[in-house]
């Protein structure tokens, strides 16, 4: 079925557009401090600490220096070229592409070129001021961003981020792998 026109497609970053590696930084860390190390990484991926205060507490967890630290986490940034390639695809389709992620600005901008955040006509990240998804803040702030175009499709890898997607009243899909993702689309009428 043929999505209405003004449909948004949403992707989440972290898990989604890029592969993520750093369960290969993690596994650096010693067996018993692997839960300290976890904590860490979740409290850097939802925004509660920067990347100097992940890598300082990385490098402390791991006796590796911080340059060391930030030498595997630059390594680790890698886009998902098949999900590149279904966001451009979405693009050239001419369903309208936004960036929706718990992810800092400063990963974002040592992810993407500028031609690739080109094709995201909304980018929200999560802030102090909007919290991080699930939060309701966020999906408001996403409504609002592409504005007036308000059928939402968010692709996520968290179903508490779908779900929270649902009651704002957009629709979600939890993403697995790129093929599956695709094919969502094109069920959707999107691709």
């Amino acid at each position: 079925m043929k999505q209405p026109a003004a449909s948004v497609v949403a992707f989440d970053c972290d898990g989604v557009l890029y592969a993520d590696a750093t369960q290969r930084l993690l596994g650096l860390v010693p067996l018993p401090k692997q839960q300290a190390a976890s904590d860490i990484d979740a409290a850097y991926r939802h925004g509660y600490i920067d990347v100097a205060g992940y890598t300082h507490q990385l490098a402390e967890l791991t006796g590796l220096s911080q340059e060391r630290i930030t030498q595997e986490l630059l390594a680790e940034l890698a886009l998902d070229a098949a999900m590149m390639d279904i966001v451009r695809q979405v693009y050239e389709a001419g369903a309208g592409v936004a960036l929706f992620s718990n992810a800092s600005r400063e990963k974002i901008m040592q992810l993407f070129s500028p031609e690739q955040i080109a094709r995201f006509e909304a980018v929200v990240l999560a802030s102090p001021e909007l919290g991080i998804k699930p939060a309701a803040t966020m999906y408001q702030a996403l409504q609002r961003a592409v504005y007036p175009k308000t059928h939402i499709i968010l692709i996520d890898d968290s179903p508490a981020n779908i779900t929270a997607a649902a009651e704002h009243g957009m629709v979600g899909h939890q993403h697995t792998e790129a093929q599956t993702t695709r094919q969502y689309l094109v069920d959707l009428g999107i691709l």
